[in-house]
């Protein structure tokens, strides 16, 4: 193992599941999965970068479950 490898970060698998589908093809699918990271809270800080993206969306609905997602870690987190 070298150096860099023991310097990254280990995202938790279900996290990095969930930012993997966030960027699925269909909107539904790519909804829920930023609700599912707004309900993990602060456990799913690690998908935030994947969430800022996803404000972009061009779904409405993706955009306004990306905001409600980190509103809710960021809240928690503090």
């Amino acid at each position: 193992m070298g150096l860099f490898d023991r310097s990254r970060k280990k995202i938790d698998p279900d996290v990095q599941a969930l930012i993997d589908r966030l960027r699925a093809a269909d909107a539904p699918t790519r909804e829920a999965a930023a609700q599912a990271l707004g309900a993990m809270g602060s456990r799913a800080a690690d998908a935030q970068p994947a969430l800022e993206e996803a404000l972009a969306d061009e779904d409405g609905d993706v955009c306004l479950a990306a905001s409600d997602a980190l509103s809710r870690i960021r809240k928690e987190a503090h």
